[in-house]
């Protein structure tokens, strides 16, 4: 046996004698004689150990003898004092974690040695025997990269084990497998402390903190720091509720106020995450902010997995949807009122609106959030007004309300220092309220010279503001006549066209869509970019298509019926015929999801193109949340799928796709000869949408004849096109007005021969016709007519006929043209 100085044996028996119950002192005595024998043949360095056994005797000898009833004669083993000692030896500077981990062994050993033997019944021997399991636990480690310097308090009772002045049943131990050892029996133990919690709140927080994926390889969430101060803090959020805490009816739009209110407060004064690490995506969702709408996510789902007839949200429009939105914090802080828009409803009291879009439209766009900050119209006289122009106005999105309320509240402040500058606040009555030419000229002015000619810009901008003055203008009795400052002599675009995707690129970008294979998600890709590239579809109509979209299918015929939203009609469901393979495609993407639908707890479920959202999912019913496939998500993949494939330099979109697809209708239609009608409704909108806005810029000529349907290389006309209106209208009319003769009396009767086409077309074919440049509609609405008759007539020899009118027509129609470009 090893042999220990008298001095070390003395310094040892030094320290039992403080302790004054005889009882424990004996037991601790004993402990020491065992223990020594026992690790001597265990340790490596025994008098190190010595000495070790020898500083926690002291340790425990200076907190048993200073806790609560020690002045009674008592020597206190306690868990308070437990943690203590624990704290203490965490504080050591220059003692290595290895040295401070057998230090902690020791005192673990003699704690369990104690309870073990002693024979006194105290309330504290009594609380550390009902729960000797935190006796087994070790401490937390301290993470190297930890980049801030916690305060004692944030070691010594949150980021620990062992938190002094806890109490034993509103610890949780929290178990999971090392999530990036080597070792795949590793497990890690930790305790969460669940401060100031009864037993609802406790089963209630155990069963959030387990919802949450703990397997390998992932990021085990209750072990971060901010997850064990947002649970430890969960109950003095619930401080200023004056019920108790018994069922989940307890949870309510005040309460979840007054949580917000709470962590907001903590998170801005006591931040436990640097300023460099927080601004890393990987941290923001460690905010107690986001935490806590977690926290409600999953109290959202357990209400409705468990059949609870209780919204915690009642009476305001948040839900789940919402809470998993990042702009929701900055409307929530800044206090907006979360609403539907309904015009059957009366219009909300609050200054500021958070409208929430319905999603059943076929928009792309997924901001589902839209802000309208009434406060920051100056003139407050036109809030109410304003309020009930967006609350009112019909088969709008709440995006586009959204830049029309920009766009007002910009004229309507300008209105109000224009008022000051020119001292008219002092006008009595509703003349104030009125708008003078002065004020439109200006204004007028302004925005040109913001947009700097930007005509799209500028037609949106007196788009909004003229809808406006029209809604107001029958309120206060005024005149219209100022919407003429606010009229663009150019409607339309000074560049038409789209961006259709050359052949030789397209196949490349085919074979990439066919290889988006390697998951469910890719494959959902393959079949959205698919349908856009081989269907009038558009994008939001795609990923907005329900499970319900199938109408009626007919193999035979290779056709079916589907419905959906379509982005022009106005919220409601349209039904269209398409061919059975793109059914077969959209019944594929719903089987893939359907796994999804079955295990989501929200609404979008029942569309067909969902993700599952990563934000909460409890794993302990294997429930969570499902999105719909976003603008982003699809043009990621495609912008991938051109890197693959070598075609980086281009940057086509997914909206090129439906270029590319309208674009070859036409070319393909008109080779095949298919009337305009027809191959309008196989793209779904008008020949002169596709044009402006869809098809291969083309010139004058081939504009006109793709619409017509008929080619004018071979047609000569011998009139006159001119810009000036004046000298037209000052002629005789001809040919129901849209044109005129140069001449009082024709030239060209004397002429006329026994042919049925120069007798009709003796005018059109004249060197004394004339017609200007604003009867460029009319033209285009006589090749309409034509077109139909040629439609409906049998006569092959009346077929003939119209052909050549409708050349002639379409060949002035493309001089036109040509001026209005020029």
């Amino acid at each position: 046996m090893i042999q220990i100085s008298k001095e070390k044996i003395q310094d040892i028996n030094n320290i039992l004698d403080s302790y004054k119950d005889k009882d424990i002192r004996k037991i601790v005595s004993e402990f020491v004689e065992d223990y020594l024998f026992e690790q001597e043949k265990k340790v490596s360095n025994f008098y190190y150990f010595f000495e070790s056994l020898k500083q926690v005797l002291d340790l425990v000898s200076s907190h048993v003898l200073n806790f609560n009833d020690a002045d009674k004669g008592q020597s206190i083993f306690s868990w308070d004092s437990y943690c203590e000692v624990i704290q203490e030896i965490n504080t050591f500077k220059n003692t290595r974690p290895i040295f401070k981990g057998q230090l902690r062994q020791i005192l673990s050993d003699l704690y369990k040695y104690v309870l073990k033997n002693v024979s006194v019944n105290n309330k504290y021997i009594n609380q550390l025997t009902q729960n000797s399991w935190l006796l087994e636990i070790e401490e937390k480690s301290t993470s190297r990269r930890t980049t801030v310097e916690w305060s004692n308090f944030v070691y010594q009772q949150i980021h620990t084990n062992f938190p002094i002045n806890s109490d034993p049943v509103e610890l949780y131990l929290y178990e999971y497998f090392s999530p990036h050892s080597s070792n795949k029996d590793k497990y890690i133990q930790t305790v969460l402390h669940f401060k100031k919690t009864n037993n609802f709140l406790r089963e209630l927080l155990i069963e959030f903190v387990e919802s949450f994926p703990k397997g390998r390889g992932v990021s085990i969430k209750p072990s971060k720091i901010q997850y064990r101060q947002f649970l430890y803090y969960f109950g003095g959020s619930l401080y200023s509720v004056q019920n108790e805490p018994l069922s989940i009816d307890f949870f309510s739009l005040d309460t979840f106020k007054k949580q917000y209110r709470f962590y907001k407060t903590l998170e801005d004064k006591f931040p436990l995450l640097a300023a460099e690490k927080e601004k890393k995506k990987r941290e923001v969702s460690q905010s107690l902010l986001s935490i806590l709408k977690e926290f409600y996510l999953f109290l959202l789902q357990k209400i409705a997995q468990d059949n609870i007839n209780h919204n915690p949200f009642s009476g305001s429009g948040i839900n789940g949807r919402l809470l998993m939105i990042s702009s929701f914090n900055v409307y929530y802080e800044e206090g907006f009122v979360f609403v539907h828009r309904n015009g059957f409803e009366s219009l909300p009291n609050r200054n500021r609106w958070a409208i929430i879009s319905n999603g059943n439209n076929a928009t792309s766009s997924k901001n589902l959030i839209n802000g309208f900050d009434f406060t920051e119209i100056k003139d407050k006289r036109y809030i109410d007004d304003l309020k009930s122009f967006i609350w009112y106005e019909h088969n709008v999105s709440s995006k586009v309300l959204r830049d029309e309320f920009r766009n007002i509240k910009e004229f309507l402040n300008f209105k109000f220092s224009f008022d000051l500058q020119n001292r008219n606040v002092i006008k009595m009555g509703h003349e104030e309220m009125l708008f003078s030419e002065e004020l439109m000229l200006f204004y007028r002015t302004h925005i040109l010279n913001k947009y700097n000619g930007n005509i799209s810009s500028v037609s949106k901008h007196f788009g909004a503001v003229k809808k406006f003055i029209k809604f107001v203008s029958k309120k206060y009795d005024s005149s219209t006549s100022v919407l003429n400052y606010l009229e663009l002599r150019y409607r339309g675009k000074k560049k038409y066209g789209g961006n259709p995707i050359p052949l030789n690129e397209l196949d490349l970008i085919k074979q990439g869509i066919k290889e988006l294979k390697n998951n469910p998600l890719e494959e959902l890709y393959s079949i959205i970019l698919n349908l856009k590239l081989t269907t009038h579809l558009r994008e939001g109509e795609i990923t907005n298509l329900r499970r319900d979209f199938l109408v009626s299918k007919d193999i035979e015929k290779g056709t079916g019926e589907i419905q959906y939203f379509s982005k022009l009609s106005g919220g409601t469901k349209i039904t269209r015929t398409v061919t059975i393979d793109k059914i077969i495609l959209i019944e594929k993407a719903a089987e893939i999801t359907s796994s999804l639908y079955e295990d989501a707890i929200n609404e979008e479920k029942e569309y067909i193109f969902i993700k599952k959202i990563n934000i909460y999912q409890n794993t302990k019913t294997g429930k969570y949340f499902v999105k719909q496939i976003s603008t982003e998500d699809l043009n990621n993949a495609f912008k991938n799928i051109q890197s693959l494939k070598g075609l980086v330099g281009n940057n086509y979109k997914v909206n090129n796709l439906r270029h590319t697809f309208k674009d070859t209708i036409w070319k393909e239609g008109i080779k095949a000869g298919l009337s305009t009608m027809i191959i309008e409704y196989l793209t779904d909108t008008t020949f002169e949408t596709d044009v402006l806005n869809y098809r291969a810029k083309s010139t004058s000529q081939r504009y006109a004849e793709i619409f017509s349907g008929v080619t004018i290389s071979n047609v000569k006309i011998d009139g006159t096109i001119i810009l000036d209106d004046s000298i037209v209208d000052s002629l005789n009319p001809v040919e129901e007005g849209l044109g005129a003769c140069k001449y009082n009396s024709c030239q060209k009767v004397d002429e006329v021969i026994n042919e049925l086409s120069d007798t009709m077309y003796k005018c059109l074919t004249c060197s004394s016709f004339i017609t200007s440049f604003s009867r460029k509609k009319g033209f285009k609405d006589k090749i309409n007519e034509l077109k139909i008759k040629k439609e409906e007539t049998k006569s092959e020899v009346e077929k003939i006929h119209y052909v050549n009118e409708i050349k002639l027509y379409t060949a002035y129609y493309s001089g036109l043209l040509e001026l209005n470009n020029n």
